[in-house]
């Protein structure tokens, strides 16, 4: 447990430093580039993307029962060693199988992570009562992600200097996060060493069918999170499409790389302002206004042609994606059973995001080829407002 106000900020600084050292921001917009200049196709690199969607999926309830069984300490420790790993592994083996491996090596870390950081966090302001867990990991998130800025911006320029050098310096962020995260305090009812020797498959399942258990006998917190699963999926999808949308408008494409960038201040700041917002307009007023704007932001995209209302379009997305996130991830934290139950939790409500994220994306992929891309943001549109009526009929 962790006592006086110094050592809380230090605790909070440390994990600051963590979340942005041990992240592929430095990477993201160069890492396809990279692989192409070693061979690796259009259809290889769809492959890699799914294996490591696939093993993100399946890790994510086993390093999670990991995490409240052991120590989230200890998860966000390895975590950071199989980040660190995966960055040797793309300098080491540029050929197909080795980025395999380093996508295998990311999954495990990003499963470790998953959750687990967010619980670290809320365990913290729970034991120190200081402000709300919203309110914390706000402005954590605003920090970081203007961090981020940073580093995608720079990113490009060490690779056209040398294609390694992104690795290598991501293996020396790797390094430093990794030793941070080391000299983390443990939280309450953390720092049993012998857990780790303890731990057998029965208890390892029970504590998976327990907090399912839980959490389908609270049809409101399900709810709620197959409401926030089916907004992000639209947002992530959302994503992949807005260089086609800003092209067929007749964008400069070569500012897209800053455009990208900007995205991390604005969802940094939708997740900063979530808890004066939330203290405003209370949590049910707050989501509703969200799927409002929503609605009305894939309307803009489906009949506008402006740049400036579909920069106005995005930047609400964006600002959204990064509050409402944060909204539910506290409505799951606070609710859970117990404070080793809370990484499990988490885990599950990622299983089923991912689940709902893999059959939605399909489908629209499915409607874009059979229609166009306009005719999907309005459809998009159409769903939103029928959200809206379903959370005002069930008082979510």
């Amino acid at each position: 447990m962790i006592k006086g106000e110094r050592n809380y900020k230090l605790a909070l600084l440390k994990i600051f430093f963590v979340q942005l050292l041990v992240s592929i921001d430095f990477i993201l917009p160069i890492r396809v580039l990279y692989m192409i200049n070693y061979g690796i196709s259009n259809s290889d690199i769809g492959v890699l993307r799914t294996v490591y969607s696939i093993l993100v999926t399946v890790l994510e309830i086993p390093t999670g029962v990991i995490s409240d069984k052991i120590s989230k300490k200890f998860s966000i420790v390895l975590s950071a060693v199989t980040f660190t790993l995966h960055a040797v592994v793309y300098i080491l083996f540029t050929t197909f199988t080795g980025f395999i491996l380093a996508q295998m090596l990311l999954a495990l870390s990003a499963a470790l992570a998953s959750g687990t950081i967010s619980a670290y966090v809320h365990d913290l302001v729970t034991e120190n009562k200081d402000n709300t867990y919203t309110e914390i990991a706000g402005n954590l998130n605003f920090a970081k992600n203007i961090a981020s800025v940073i580093l995608v911006s720079v990113s490009s320029f060490f690779f056209f200097f040398n294609n390694k050098s992104n690795f290598l310096l991501l293996t020396v962020m790797g390094l430093v996060g990794t030793a941070i995260a080391c000299r983390l305090p443990g939280t309450e009812g953390e720092g049993q060493k012998e857990k780790l020797l303890r731990i057998d498959m029965q208890e390892y399942l029970k504590h998976i069918v327990v907090n399912a258990q839980y959490l389908f006998g609270h049809s409101w917190l399900l709810k709620i999170i197959i409401l926030q699963s089916i907004n992000i999926t639209f947002l992530i999808f959302n994503f992949d499409y807005y260089q086609i949308l800003l092209k067929n408008i007749g964008f400069n494409m070569k500012y897209v790389g800053p455009l990208y960038a900007s995205f991390f201040f604005w969802t940094g700041l939708g997740a900063k302002l979530t808890s004066c917002l939330e203290q405003r307009l209370q949590y049910k007023n707050l989501t509703q206004l969200y799927m409002v704007l929503l609605a009305f932001s894939y309307w803009i995209m489906g009949t506008s042609n402006s740049c400036q209302f579909i920069f106005a379009a995005i930047i609400l997305q964006q600002m959204c994606f990064g509050s409402w996130n944060l909204l539910i991830e506290a409505r799951v934290l606070d609710n859970a059973a117990s404070s080793d139950a809370k990484v499990i939790l988490e885990s599950l409500h990622n299983c089923l995001l991912n689940l709902i994220k893999a059959v939605l994306v399909l489908g629209l992929s499915v409607l874009m080829y059979i229609s166009d891309l306009r005719f999907v943001y309005n459809v998009l549109s159409i769903i939103m407002i029928i959200m809206i009526f379903y959370q005002l009929r069930d008082n979510l």
